[in-house]
């Protein structure tokens, strides 16, 4: 009688938390995921073209209102503690 092995890798803690509590996305993965809903919503014809384009610019004026926004807020913080061009802000809204 043959036997087998599992040979799965462990589960860590950290993958544990991360699928219980997920990382909340960034900004610029929430900016991606609304513009993949709308072309695909275009796409299947729940959308006309003019519809979409209209949330699109939307989408778009949305995410410079977000990095302007960002600049000003930079612009007027100390100089102590300034955050990298890589880093993520805080509190992205859509609106």
């Amino acid at each position: 009688m043959a036997t087998t092995r599992d040979e799965r890798s462990p589960v860590s803690w950290e993958d544990l938390l991360a699928a219980i509590n997920p990382p909340k996305a960034t900004p610029e993965e929430l900016y991606e995921r609304a513009l993949d809903s709308i072309v695909v919503d275009w796409q299947e014809g729940h959308l006309t073209e003019e519809e979409a384009d209209d949330l699109i610019k939307e989408l778009m004026a949305a995410r410079i209102r977000y990095e302007m926004r960002g600049m000003i807020k930079d612009a007027f913080s100390p100089q102590v503690g300034r955050r990298s061009g890589k880093a993520p802000r805080r509190g992205f809204s859509l609106i």
